[in-house]
């Protein structure tokens, strides 16, 4: 059967000489009253404990004469319970259930909203390090594949056409320079916080740079004033351009960008 165990409580401590309410797992069928809240999917109120045999089962809690407690459910589905109790006998009132239920439902809904939250920040993580292997796939690896190439040809080239030399070593400079500013702009995407910390103005240097060093584009770039951005802000211009540059790369089939 389903588990339950005191996440969060208020009040008790004043009670009990033991240190507070037991945190333990407890079946939720060992219960009675959150069995029965389980199982109806309706609240509980007792106005006396002692008229109702096995209220809290056998599970230490301070003495306790009146109780409410609401199921806390999602599309039939029981995430937890909400409980309320007081020293005094018939210390609650319907009206008060029914606020509870109302909370209730409202945590429900909040609770199932985490969640969601929870999810959709580990599926963008997971597409954030997919883009990124991605980029490292289509970038470096090409970058160093071709500077592995022409690494070759040099070793060809050495004793027969040694008039090449020159123009395939400033071919493999270029590659392995693309490829170490490729890198670090790959690192500084894992490591946010440099996003952040560095001028808006350097990270587009360096993103035209890597552009200039595994293209034969020919940019020029022009950037007017120094302004702090908004963290958010800056995060989103950088990513504006890093696309834009790619796309201008791969699509556009263009000799100049200024």
């Amino acid at each position: 059967g389903e588990m339950v165990s005191v996440s969060r409580s208020y009040g008790y401590q004043a009670l009990d000489s033991g240190g507070g309410i037991n945190t333990q797992l407890v079946p939720i069928h060992e219960v009675a009253g959150l069995r029965w809240m389980a199982e109806t999917g309706r609240p509980l109120m007792i106005s006396d404990t002692r008229t109702y045999a096995g209220w809290f089962g056998p599970y230490h809690l301070p003495p306790m004469r009146s109780y409410v407690g609401v199921p806390v459910q999602l599309k039939e589905r029981l995430l937890g319970f909400i409980n309320l109790s007081s020293v005094e006998v018939d210390s609650f009132t319907s009206l008060q259930v029914e606020h509870l239920r109302l909370f209730a439902q409202q945590a429900a809904v909040a609770i199932e909203n985490a969640h969601l939250h929870q999810k959709a920040l580990a599926l963008a993580a997971v597409q954030e390090r997919q883009r990124l292997a991605r980029d490292l796939h289509d970038g470096v690896s090409q970058l160093l594949f071709s500077a592995t190439m022409v690494s070759e040809s040099l070793l060809y080239l050495w004793d027969r056409e040694p008039e090449k030399v020159r123009k395939r070593l400033m071919q493999l400079h270029r590659l392995t320079r693309g490829a170490l500013i490729q890198m670090r702009m790959l690192l500084i995407e894992l490591r946010p916080e440099e996003l952040l910390e560095a001028r808006l103005s350097d990270l587009i240097r360096q993103l035209v740079d890597s552009v200039r060093a595994r293209t034969e584009l020919q940019i020029n770039l022009e950037i007017e004033g120094e302004h702090r951005l908004p963290d958010k802000v800056q995060v989103a211009y950088y990513y504006i351009a890093l696309e834009l540059l790619n796309n201008i790369a791969s699509h556009a089939r263009a000799h100049n960008i200024h």
